[in-house]
């Protein structure tokens, strides 16, 4: 099973490079206001997510997904270093 580790600097940190490399930050300050729209979450919300004011939590984990879907759920999983699809299933293939 994938340790996902809610809660971790490291995916506050892999939120903000996504959001940096994939159009949500302009100049010197993120897009705020669209990415609150695409998660269906309030501006303070995702004010607090991307200046670590507040947790990644699997809630916040789910809402990205469905929000820019499955690759770029991936893309921010490997940015926070937790494993991608082939090493699952090079986890897989080991005895337990």
């Amino acid at each position: 099973m994938i340790d996902i580790q809610p809660r971790s600097p490291a995916l506050t940190t892999a939120l903000q490079e996504y959001c940096r490399a994939n159009g949500l930050h302009t100049g010197k300050k993120f897009d705020y206001r669209t990415l609150a729209a695409r998660m269906k979450f309030g501006y303070q919300r995702a004010w607090n997510l991307l200046n670590g004011k507040a947790p990644v939590t699997v809630e916040v984990l789910g809402r990205f997904l469905l929000a820019f879907g499955p690759d770029a759920s991936a893309d921010l999983l490997n940015l926070a270093g937790n494993p991608n699809d082939g090493d699952r299933a090079a986890m897989k293939e080991q005895p337990a």
